[in-house]
């Protein structure tokens, strides 16, 4: 074997080896599900082919998503003209976990002369010792004149209540209703 064959042999088997050493996900660049075309989660000659055979083509640049995972909501009954004690009024706690908006309709009947009623949407912050600290986000008041309100807010924390304020000591009823969305 004559010298030039001997160093064609030696490079060829060190690129080989090389090659060979080479971990093959360093020679693979990140997955993109928009390269994925039959959605195999494998990115492979057929997505390569599919790909080839579009080439020169022209169209609408949309691709079809479908998201699974939206939040649902439904319409929440609070408090259907419930009687206002003396001072305030509390809610449960609701969660609003993956919603981002709080639409709130709020009804008071019973408010005579000055009397009101003040409704606050309260957030619930955990507190790093354990408890929870309360965060008033949104602030209502209800007047006989103006009796009925509605707000779109955005979501004050993952947990929240409502706090149903009888400012004047009134004899009056209130009705709340939100539902929550994630847009």
């Amino acid at each position: 074997m004559n010298k030039r064959s001997f160093v064609i042999v030696v490079l060829s088997a060190l690129c080989i080896t090389m090659i060979l050493a080479v971990p093959t996900n360093s020679l693979v660049g990140y997955y993109d599900p928009w390269l994925d075309y039959n959605d195999d989660g494998d990115i492979d000659m057929v997505d390569v082919a599919a790909s080839a055979r579009a080439f020169g083509s022209y169209g609408d640049p949309t691709k079809y998503v479908n998201v699974t995972n939206w939040p649902v909501s439904s319409q929440v009954v609070v408090w259907y003209f419930d009687p206002l004690p003396l001072l305030a009024k509390w809610s449960p706690i609701y969660n609003s976990f993956g919603f981002c908006r709080m639409h709130i309709l709020v009804t008071t009947r019973g408010l005579t002369g000055s009397e009101s009623v003040t409704l606050r949407v309260v957030g619930k912050l955990c507190n790093v010792d354990g408890g929870w600290i309360d965060v008033i986000a949104y602030t209502i008041t209800l007047t006989a004149t103006s009796d009925k309100k509605d707000a779109t807010i955005f979501v004050p924390s993952e947990r929240f209540c409502f706090a149903a304020i009888n400012n004047d000591r009134a004899d009056a009823d209130i009705s709340l209703n939100f539902y929550l969305t994630w847009a």
